[in-house]
C-alpha cells in the first residue's frame, strides 16, 4: 500500500482510499464516477422550466391571433406568426413532456 497525493488539497493519502479524508475529493475511479452522476431532481426542474416556456409561447401565439386586427396586411402576418408560435409551443411542449411521460 503506497501513499499518493490528493489532486485538490495535496495531502498524502492511501491509494486504496475512495475519497480524500481531508477534503472529500474522489480518488478511486468508482468514486469519480459516482461524483459525476446528476440527481434526477435537477433534470425534473429543467423539464418543468421548459414546459413553462412552451406554454408561454402558446399563450403569446393566442394573444397575437386575438389582438391583431384581421383587415390589414399586418393582421394577416400577425395571425400567421401567432399560429406558427402556437405550433412551435405545442411541438416544444410535446418534446419536453415525452421524457416525463416515458419515465413513468
Amino acid at each position: 500500500m503506497s501513499l499518493i497525493r490528493c489532486q485538490r488539497c495535496d495531502s498524502q493519502i492511501s491509494e486504496e482510499a475512495e475519497n480524500c479524508p481531508k477534503c472529500g475529493y474522489p480518488i478511486s475511479t468508482m468514486a469519480k464516477l459516482k461524483s459525476k452522476i446528476q440527481p434526477i431532481k435537477q433534470t425534473k426542474t429543467i423539464i418543468g422550466a421548459q414546459s413553462v416556456y412552451a406554454w408561454l409561447i402558446i399563450l403569446i401565439g393566442f394573444v397575437l391571433i386575438v389582438a391583431v386586427p384581421y383587415e390589414s396586411f399586418g393582421g394577416i402576418i400577425g395571425r400567421a406568426f401567432g399560429i406558427a408560435l402556437i405550433i412551435i409551443g405545442l411541438v416544444w411542449g410535446f418534446i419536453v413532456g415525452l421524457p416525463k411521460w416515458w419515465s413513468q
